[in-house]
């Protein structure tokens, strides 16, 4: 999962294997990507790239501010299986970074992403 902040200076914010993120994305059958315990922390093109995720699941604020196919432009995005096979979703920030009631409800949601084919 990526949230990017920006293209000017192509920032890369994963979330690690610590946090609500991971904890939804394993809740939802999957795998983190980012092998990391840290919750945040920058990574490169070139990381992004070496991950190869499946699925990127783009939070709002960089996707909506793109759009999908400026998305797909970004240094490293474009060579991933992500981006290869149109795998790339948008995803409310807020819907995964906090538990509260709809968490069930957000964990089937991004099952449905997850294992789209």
């Amino acid at each position: 999962m990526i949230i990017h902040f920006g293209r000017a200076s192509n920032i890369y914010f994963p979330f690690g294997r610590q946090g609500a993120g991971n904890a939804m994305i394993e809740w939802a059958g999957g795998t983190n990507a980012i092998d990391t315990s840290s919750k945040f922390r920058t990574l490169s093109a070139e990381i992004l790239v070496k991950c190869q995720p499946q699925v990127i699941l783009a939070t709002e604020f960089g996707y909506d501010r793109l759009g999908l196919d400026k998305f797909k432009d970004l240094p490293g995005i474009a060579l991933t299986p992500a981006c290869k096979d149109n795998r790339i979703y948008r995803v409310e920030e807020h819907d995964l970074l906090y538990f509260g009631p709809r968490t069930g409800e957000n964990v089937l949601k991004l099952m449905e992403l997850i294992h789209k084919k």
